[in-house]
């Protein structure tokens, strides 16, 4: 389904702004819509707004301006236009004319009274807004679902990096410490966790989104995926471990964990997760990428996401509690580790796949 709020306004902005809409005469009685969206602190974007009122007097023009900067239903609409004219790159002044984009520094008064001059009098001129909506109807893809994101994050959670630090934590806790210290502190590492992997996620997202090379970033995130899919099915044919915590990392690791205190399970969560990157970034990595071309959607989802990442952490922390010895745990994560690679490889490939191909 596609997202809620670009759906109305899909659906209701022609008729708020009066606009021609299907095929219709833009020469003859029609007026020219040009969609433009701007940032308010963007200096071209005010010298483009100067040559919209000099051309609107000298054609039919009939202008719809949106400020994505202040406007979270302009970035939305503005999303949706640059997914429909596969516009490579995001930059503002951008302004859509007929089947025209112009773009950031081809926004010259030249280029856009040519674009505006080549819809008069065509017969089969078209609706900027019409055409987004014709192109999102015949793309047939759903895109990132809710479903998805819970898979992949609860996949992306039983990892054995992650488990293998918690597990560490936690036998220093019962070494020297009550269940209930145990449990508190179990927790603390785990919401750490939770808050770095949310951070580092939405700091990768703003940079997708405000990079202007979705595209390429796009292309980089597929191989990646795919190469990484396949080095984890490698590892787990062959019982190995291409991807784990590098080993500066891990004295840091041992003594943050052997103080068994809140703060240094705090600070190892923070650690931890970024060490435990090239572990992990084989799918987060796609999901991030998906989440940037739904904004609206990315904190919703990427929440979502991360409370399923951290669910098998608090599972063990839970079972723990309960009595299970950490050499237990110990056992079994060693055991299934194997096969926690070859699902994640397995997830890895298929997002990647999915992405090239356009299913997602």
């Amino acid at each position: 389904m596609k997202n809620a709020v670009v759906v109305i306004i899909l659906l209701i902005l022609p008729l708020l702004s009066l606009t021609a809409v299907d095929a219709v005469d833009a020469g003859e009685g029609g007026n020219i819509s040009i969609y433009y969206f701007y940032v308010e602190e963007c200096g071209q974007c005010k010298d483009v707004g100067v040559i919209i009122e000099e051309l609107s007097g000298e054609y039919p023009l009939k202008v719809n301006k949106f400020d994505i900067g202040h406007n979270e239903s302009g970035r939305e609409l503005f999303e949706a236009f640059m997914q429909a004219y596969e516009v490579p790159i995001r930059d503002v002044p951008a302004l859509f004319i007929g089947e025209k984009y112009i773009i950031g520094g081809d926004s010259t008064k030249e280029n856009i009274e040519t674009a505006i001059r080549n819809c008069t009098g065509h017969m089969d001129y078209m609706d900027p807004l019409s055409m987004v909506k014709e192109r999102q109807s015949t793309e047939g893809v759903e895109g990132i679902t809710l479903s998805l994101v819970i898979l992949t994050g609860l996949v992306d959670g039983v990892n054995p990096c992650t488990f293998a630090v918690l597990i560490l934590l936690l036998s220093y806790l019962l070494s020297v410490k009550t269940k209930k210290r145990v449990l508190i502190i179990g927790l603390s590492f785990t919401a750490s966790v939770f808050i770095t992997y949310l951070i580092v996620g939405l700091g990768i997202i703003e940079f997708f989104l405000f990079s202007g090379v979705i595209e390429i970033i796009r292309g980089i995130v597929i191989i990646v995926a795919i190469i990484a899919g396949i080095i984890n099915i490698r590892d787990f044919w062959q019982d190995e471990a291409t991807f784990t915590i590098p080993s500066f990392a891990k004295e840091t690791i041992a003594s943050l964990g052997s103080n068994a205190a809140i703060p240094s399970a705090i600070v190892l969560g923070f650690f931890a997760t970024l060490v435990e990157l090239p572990c992990t970034g084989g799918i987060y990595l796609p999901i991030l990428t998906l989440l940037s071309k739904t904004p609206s959607k990315a904190i919703f989802y990427l929440l979502i996401y991360n409370l399923f990442y951290v669910l098998p952490l608090i599972v063990i922390i839970a079972i723990t509690y309960k009595g299970i010895s950490t050499e237990e745990i110990e056992g079994w994560r060693k055991e299934k580790r194997r096969y926690m690679r070859l699902i994640g490889g397995l997830v890895m490939v298929f997002i990647g796949i999915g992405m090239l191909i356009g299913v997602i």
